[in-house]
């Protein structure tokens, strides 16, 4: 790449392969040393004798007690055997052992679980204090300096590797380096990115798209050399604490400075959502440069490969486009799948405009709560802390949970619809968090209970096929007066009907 985009003569051709020759051996040279060392500290370790012959005391009960274990479900195995081969005069006789032996057999069960705690918290303890003898501590800080000083050398290295390139270009190949260096970077660190919307390449998704006339743009032309530059600044800048402060948190976890710890991950998260920032702010720009459909695409590809978890198709997305697609389906029933799709549709969008605004300002807390409840673990009141987690409020959760209640009730429309068997075949039986009750709140233009009430005619509260064929009479009376009213009728639109009317999928809105 370097080779083509700068325009090299021959000269400079070779003594630039020779500088990556260079790169690649002093590299991996380093990289060997690394692993040597590391190797050596591991081998050289040794463990607190105490500690170590506490530990394998621990382990050697584990091992009495699976024994112990084993033997009592030999006895107890036997015994029901022996019940089973008594006569009739035996068996009343064995009754009551029977049940004294299953009382017998839980009070056991209870006291192994009583000595395994005991002997799991007795682990747990020695383990921290085998992390903080003087042998382990040592290692730690043998290791973290070996890898601070592959990281000093690597730096090292493709900082004179780059200053030797640039040594060597005229003034006008070195125009087209800087925008080289930027290419390079995004492509080898970008990546990285742990925050939704970190990691998305804007320049990719263009290229994926057929835009030739639209990329001719002064205006879009000039919003793409901004943004490379934009990005490479943010990515500079995390590249830059990783190299100066990348170990500091292995350091701080270490010696159980949490607090330091956090406030470290805390710069390091405000960094990468800098880069974030960068994406989102100029994923709205661009699509405001291609106006029509070619921005709505860009828009939608590229929230969706951004924030994948949010814009990925639901569950009742993809059971009402198997719909569509169910051979010789009523075609009524088609109609009426054609409209309840472009209705939820609508509705999702909207609720995942929302999950991203509240994703983008709760991502930052949630990672920091998950580290703080991971370094809880290391601290005395870790128990109690963890009491309290399960009710905490989440307000990304909560808003995949809304979502899910929405969807599933537009599934449960979908399933009155199609009949049970057409439905588990589009959709699959009932999945972890169904509800069956639909009535209330948000749902999906049906209610559950109003819905039974006015078709559910002999109250066994179940639609038979009798039942269902005035569900269809009444969607085909509703669409003859122009697809509103009835029950569920909110927002409904005819005349998309026929394969693939209303078939657009969830579209992310404008936020």
């Amino acid at each position: 790449m370097v080779m083509e985009v700068t325009g090299l003569e021959d000269g400079q051709r070779m003594i630039i392969a020779q500088l990556f020759e260079d790169y690649d051996a002093s590299f991996r040279e380093y990289l060997e040393q690394l692993q040597s060392e590391t190797t050596s500290l591991r081998e050289a370790y040794v463990p607190d004798p105490e500690l170590e012959a506490a530990s394998q005391e621990i382990r050697d009960r584990f091992q009495d007690m699976r024994d112990e274990m084993r033997d009592l479900r030999g006895q107890f195995q036997a015994g029901g055997n022996a019940d089973e081969d008594a006569g009739d005069g035996q068996a009343e006789e064995n009754q009551m052992t029977r049940e004294e032996r299953q009382a017998m057999a839980e009070d056991m069960r209870a006291s192994i679980r009583d000595r395994f705690e005991t002997m799991r918290e007795e682990m747990e303890s020695i383990r921290e204090k085998q992390a903080a003898s003087a042998p382990m501590q040592a290692m730690l800080d043998a290791r973290v300096e070996l890898i601070r000083q592959f990281a000093k050398n690597k730096l090292s290295l493709r900082e004179s590797t780059v200053d030797g390139i640039r040594a060597l270009l005229s003034e006008s190949q070195l125009e087209r380096w800087d925008e080289l260096e930027r290419d390079l970077r995004r492509g080898r660190i970008l990546s990285r990115g742990r925050l939704s919307g970190e990691s998305t390449d804007l320049f990719k998704i263009l290229e994926s798209q057929d835009l030739e006339e639209v990329m001719q743009s002064e205006e879009l032309s000039s919003l793409l050399d901004s943004y490379a530059m934009d990005l490479d600044q943010a990515l500079v800048a995390r590249e830059n604490y990783d190299y100066d402060h990348g170990l500091d948190m292995m350091e701080q976890l270490r010696d159980q400075a949490f607090d330091q710890a956090l406030s470290t991950l805390k710069k390091r998260l405000d960094i990468q959502e800098s880069i974030r920032n960068v994406n989102d702010r100029y994923i709205d720009a661009i699509a405001a440069a291609m106006p029509g459909t070619p921005g709505t695409v860009f828009r939608t590809d590229a929230l969706r490969q951004g924030y994948a978890t949010i814009f990925r198709p639901t569950r009742g997305e993809r059971a009402m486009l198997s719909a569509m697609e169910i051979e010789d389906l009523d075609p009524d029933i088609l109609i009426a799948v054609a409209d309840l799709m472009q209705q939820h549709s609508d509705e999702i969008a909207s609720i995942n405009g929302d999950i991203l605004v509240i994703l983008r300002a709760e991502e930052i807390n949630r990672e920091l709560k998950r580290a703080e409840d991971r370094m809880a673990r290391y601290q005395s009141d870790r128990d109690d802390r963890r009491r309290g987690e399960d009710n905490e409020f989440d307000a990304v959760r909560e808003a995949f949970d809304n979502r899910e209640e929405v969807d599933e009730r537009y599934l449960a429309t979908l399933r009155t619809l199609l009949g049970e068997e057409q439905f588990e075949a589009v959709a699959g039986r009932r999945g972890r968090g169904w509800r069956d009750d639909a009535g209330g709140g948000r749902n999906g233009g049906f209610n559950r209970e109003e819905f039974m009430a006015d078709f559910d005619k002999n109250g066994d509260g179940e639609i038979d096929e009798t039942e269902r064929e005035a569900v269809r009479e009444a969607m085909r009376e509703r669409f003859r007066q122009g697809g509103r009213g009835g029950q569920g009728g909110r927002g409904g639109q005819s005349g998309r009907g026929g394969r693939g009317g209303g078939n657009r999928g969830v579209q992310p809105r404008e936020v």
